[in-house]
């Protein structure tokens, strides 16, 4: 333990010069609403140490996610900055090969600084190289669904919210906003317009959300609020340091209120004569605050967090929504790939995250969140079932973003739900309000049917989703507002660049979910791999014809779709200027990424795609074997007198069905 001690001191010794130019290690995580946020720079972890965005109101962080001191005033909070996983509230002891692992993970973040490399090997000898010597992650306290009556809850030193916990009787009688709450019944204009809501209000004939547990990984959630209470089960814990009570209780007030507001969407209480009513109002809540920290293990490990119990993880949150490239690291998709495969016994857990506010000017297939495969993506329409869009006090236009990932959409404006200090709020918005929607859909429909896995879900919600923002069906009203579909494939469905498969429709999908027959679990999809295919191919400037080059692919076990992923290299001095498509051998056409103008300051503000992957469900159920075409175009001329060019260096196809 000496050893150890001293080589943590040798690490702060050598890293501290370099302090001023290195803020906080953590995840660029913020919150998928349209209510107001507060603003603070990108992560020097991530841009580089002058990078400051000129829209700083593009990043609605979370209340942890602040503008932190670049030189912390302690070796305990220097060193929680550089090894976050490994300090967990105290600093030490070291122990155990599995914390090695992200040690090394740490290393190779910050290795990208140019700053630790050094510091990295003394960490790994300090270390033990994975000998008794380890670090064990701290035990936390799970909470019970009962809170301690005559107590005073406090997150922690500094807040100002407290909460005093008296005993609640249950009450009975008519939600006075459920009349209000016009996302969970039916058309809100005319039904020729296929507007929304949800249709939640039908799907209760059959099911409430009973027996299935749904975890919302948030800033806090108010576990105390009357309209909420009822529905807590034992299991909930806060991440923020300082927090002893371990509730994973809101700390400060305006700054805290996002993860409430999300829960109350799929879970407040019906029928208590309080507020309103949730997407799946009897279903079960366990409340993790990991974005209090917002440190990359802590999302990790509520994301896979008793996975065993908890059915529905729901997400608000994503990276910023800048139309840079954003990727979610590696301990982030080993915890979505942990809960595919051993989630709920083996059917796997069903991960729902928002896919961006970020408007025309952002995609969600570039939030490394939201475009994985297991991750269902959500879109938000507005009250005439049209695309959200909203604009801030400094007037910067945003909105739902498109994206070939996105799944559905749903309501994303004027959202009445829960509140802080026991109250109720009207005016919740953003793909933040819609993204709960689809996880209580997800949850009415797993209480009808609990055998659906993981892949199931998604494919229901597709098929059973409500096209909108036409006058009527016909295939030439749909295609005169952006619809589109694979001409030679009968079975493929109806898609839109901005709504994805259509509108979450809840009572239809908890019909189709009844009756439905699995198409299995992660044991048995197909994948099909074309492999890495080099090419080096010029891209033509300021072109809208662009490249093409296309692959063959042969996937004999593979006739219907579930996702595709597509692996791109390019070489260019501005990112922003391309446009990637990809077309299916039966003519489906996934638009990958647009043109776009980025807000960060760097030579290449967009980011480069070097091996990223873009994901996509538009081939749902259509054939994989045959010829897949990319298509890249430099789509924009000179910028400031710039001329832009590159070239496409390779590109790969990974086909994921049955």
């Amino acid at each position: 333990m000496t050893k150890v001690w001293a080589r943590f001191n040798q690490v702060v010794d050598a890293i501290q010069p370099f302090a001023t130019a290195l803020q906080h290690d953590r995840a660029t995580v913020c919150k998928g609403s349209s209510d107001k946020g507060d603003s603070c720079p990108l992560p020097h972890a991530l841009f580089g140490p002058a990078s400051v965005d000129p829209r700083p109101s593009l990043h609605r962080c979370t209340g942890a996610l602040r503008c932190f001191p670049l030189v912390p005033s302690d070796r305990s909070t220097f060193f929680s900055l550089i090894v976050p996983f490994s300090f967990d509230r105290r600093p030490w002891p070291l122990h155990g090969r599995a914390q090695r692992l992200d040690v090394l993970a740490t290393c190779s973040r910050s290795a990208r600084l140019g700053l630790v490399s050094a510091a990295c090997a003394l960490l790994l000898q300090a270390c033990g190289g994975g000998g008794s010597e380890g670090i064990t992650s701290t035990v936390r306290q799970e909470m019970s669904a009962t809170l301690p009556a005559g107590t005073t809850l406090i997150a922690g030193s500094g807040c100002d919210l407290r909460y005093s916990i008296t005993s609640a009787s249950a009450l009975v009688g008519t939600d006075p906003d459920l009349a209000n709450q016009w996302h969970l019944g039916g058309y809100d204009a005319s039904p020729s317009a296929q507007t929304p809501g949800i249709l939640a209000t039908s799907a209760w004939a059959r099911t409430k959300g009973e027996g299935v547990v749904v975890g919302v990984i948030d800033d806090a959630v108010e576990v105390s609020h009357p309209d909420l209470r009822a529905n807590l089960v034992a299991g909930s814990v806060s991440f923020r340091q300082g927090n002893t009570n371990g509730y994973p209780i809101p700390c400060l007030r305006g700054q805290d209120d996002h993860g409430t507001a999300v829960a109350g969407i799929v879970l407040a209480r019906d029928s208590n004569g309080l507020g309103g009513a949730g997407v799946a109002p009897r279903a079960g809540l366990i409340a993790y605050d990991a974005l209090s920290t917002s440190f990359d293990t802590d999302i990790a490990e509520a994301l896979t967090r008793k996975n065993d119990t908890i059915h529905v993880y729901q997400n608000s949150w994503g990276s910023p929504d800048t139309g840079a490239v954003s990727d979610s690291g590696t301990l982030f998709a080993n915890a979505i790939e942990t809960g595919i495969r051993q989630g709920r016994n083996g059917r796997g857990s069903i991960f729902v995250f928002s896919g961006g506010n970020g408007g025309e000017a952002d995609n969600a297939n570039l939030d490394g969140f939201a475009n994985r495969k297991g991750i269902i993506a959500v879109c938000a329409v507005d009250r005439l079932g049209q695309r959200m869009q909203f604009q801030d006090g400094e007037g910067n236009a945003y909105g739902s973003e498109p994206g070939a990932n996105l799944l559905v959409c749903a309501p994303g404006v004027g959202i009445i739900t829960t509140a802080l200090n026991s109250d109720m709020r009207d005016d919740f918005s953003g793909v933040s309000a819609a993204t709960p929607m689809v996880s209580g859909v997800a949850a009415l429909m797993l209480s009808v049917n609990p055998a659906l896995t993981w892949r199931d879900i998604p494919i229901i919600l597709a098929e059973t989703a409500r096209k909108n923002d036409v006058s009527s069906l016909s295939d030439e009203a749909l295609q005169n507002r952006g619809w589109f579909r694979a001409a030679r494939s009968p079975d493929s469905l109806w898609a839109h660049p901005f709504y994805g498969f259509g509108v979450v429709d809840a009572q239809a999908a908890v019909e189709r979910a009844r009756t439905w027959v699995s198409v299995g679990d992660s044991s048995t999809q197909r994948t099909c791999d074309s492999d890495a295919r080099p090419v080096d191919l010029s891209i033509p400037d300021n072109s809208s014809t662009g490249l093409q080059v296309t692959l063959n692919l042969n996937c004999p076990g593979i006739t219907k779709i579930e996702f595709v992923e597509v692996q791109v290299t390019t070489r260019h001095s501005y990112h922003g200027d391309l446009q990637i498509d990809l077309q299916s051998p039966q003519g489906g056409v996934s638009e990958l990424v647009k043109a776009r103008t980025c807000y960060r300051s760097s030579t290449d503000p967009c980011g480069a795609f070097n091996g990223w992957t873009f994901g996509s469900v538009r081939h749902l159920n259509e054939s994989a074997n045959g010829l897949w075409t990319l298509k890249v175009s430099d789509r924009v001329g000179p910028r400031a007198g710039v001329v832009n060019t590159g070239s496409l260096l390779s590109w790969r196809v990974i086909v994921h069905g049955r």
